[in-house]
């Protein structure tokens, strides 16, 4: 072939012979495939396998960063002898979250750890959700093709709002409340709630971020006060956040019927014709409406 070019000069030997400047084929006599033991090599490392991800501390989700999480691990398969003495790196998105330098001839697995030992401090390393990537070189930076899979990140807590058909009772009366979510929950219960001088009955789960119940006062005296409320952390959202508080319901009861507590009498005993008035104090429990009437039976 004609693959030299000496650009219009001449190319001769000491005595004046010029050179041969035409390569032989590949492989033919002459030629380098024929004559030299020397590889040109192109490997890299495959890429890596079986990424798993694992969340440490608080409430744990496959996958998924909520807020009670406090670190983040991460760790793939690789072929024993292909990266000896390289790097593997870890990404979301684009930005680089750690590395792991200590692979050796005969790993199987690389592992990561962002070290992150409060929840601060992984919400700032990890802002929000996206593709996790891993890519391993061998020691002469020779590049995998990327391993990824998806990271779900989710820091907002779920809040309840409660509302009633009523806010003050008597004797008999019930309210009906409805629990409004602002996302949904699977284990959000009736035992969630806290109800002071009542209680709940017929709970229903109308949606996964609605529910409904039947509050009962108890039997108390007039100007008692019963409340209803949510507190923090009793139930999660999907992703495993735990719940801030709610508002208190706070209502006005009077359940007790009042009731005569003594008789007493100015008039002194004896024998009184019809007509006549007898006059008779009664004692009650609590204050009555007027105009009120109280019925008495003489024996």
């Amino acid at each position: 072939t004609t693959a030299l070019s000496l650009g219009g000069a001449a190319l001769k030997d000491a005595v004046g012979n010029a050179a041969v400047i035409t390569l032989a084929a590949p492989g033919a006599a002459g030629s380098m495939g024929a004559n030299s033991a020397a590889v040109l090599r192109a490997d890299r490392p495959d890429a890596p396998t079986n990424l798993a991800i694992t969340t440490v501390g608080g409430t744990l989700r496959t996958a998924t960063v909520n807020s009670t999480n406090t670190n983040l691990q991460v760790t793939a398969s690789i072929i024993a002898g292909q990266a000896t003495g390289g790097t593997a790196r870890l990404f979301i998105g684009g930005t680089q979250l750690a590395t792991d330098t200590t692979i050796s001839n005969t790993d199987t697995g690389i592992s990561f750890n962002l070290g992150a030992t409060s929840t601060a401090t992984l919400q700032a390393a990890i802002a929000a959700g996206g593709t996790l990537t891993v890519i391993l070189e061998d020691s002469r930076a020779n590049a995998s093709d990327p391993a990824s899979t998806v990271l779900a990140v989710d820091y907002v807590k779920p809040g309840v709002a409660i509302t009633t058909s009523r806010t003050t009772f008597k004797n008999g009366e019930t309210a009906t409340l409805t629990f409004t979510l602002t996302e949904t929950s699977a284990d959000f219960s009736s035992a969630d709630v806290t109800a002071i001088n009542g209680s709940l009955s017929n709970w229903v789960a109308v949606s996964g971020s609605v529910y409904t119940a039947t509050y009962t006062p108890d039997v108390v005296d007039s100007g008692t006060s019963a409340t209803v409320s949510v507190g923090a952390n009793t139930f999660t959202d999907a992703a495993g956040n735990a719940n801030t508080t709610s508002n208190t319901l706070t209502f006005s009861v009077d359940t007790k019927r009042p009731t005569q507590s003594a008789f007493t009498s100015t008039t002194n005993n004896g024998t009184y014709k019809s007509g006549q008035n007898i006059n008779i104090t009664a004692t009650l429990s609590e204050t009555v409406a007027a105009l009120s009437r109280l019925v008495v039976t003489l024996d």
